[in-house]
């Protein structure tokens, strides 16, 4: 089971999911659950976050952040597939 986090890119709250930049350069940033703060998935160059074409992160989230313990697996609601070229 994944955690859905919500697409928002006007004021991103906790669990939130938006991208910064405009592509190809756009990085996929998120708002972690557990402690609020940003933070990106990695999406370049074939390492790193993988996203299916259902929104589903792979592998799982974990926040970097000193103190918070979020390591969750999520799926990006509103995810197209669109948003960002493939990995290379």
């Amino acid at each position: 089971m994944h955690l859905i986090l919500k697409g928002d890119d006007r004021k991103p709250a906790r669990g939130s999911w938006y991208l910064h930049g405009e592509p190809p350069l756009a990085v996929i940033c998120i708002r972690c659950s557990f402690c609020g703060k940003p933070s990106t998935l990695r999406h370049m160059n074939g390492s790193g976050h993988q996203i299916a074409a259902d929104g589903a992160v792979n592998p799982s989230v974990v926040c970097p952040h000193s103190g918070c313990n979020f390591h969750e697996w999520c799926r990006l609601e509103g995810w197209t597939g669109s948003e960002l070229p493939p990995a290379e």
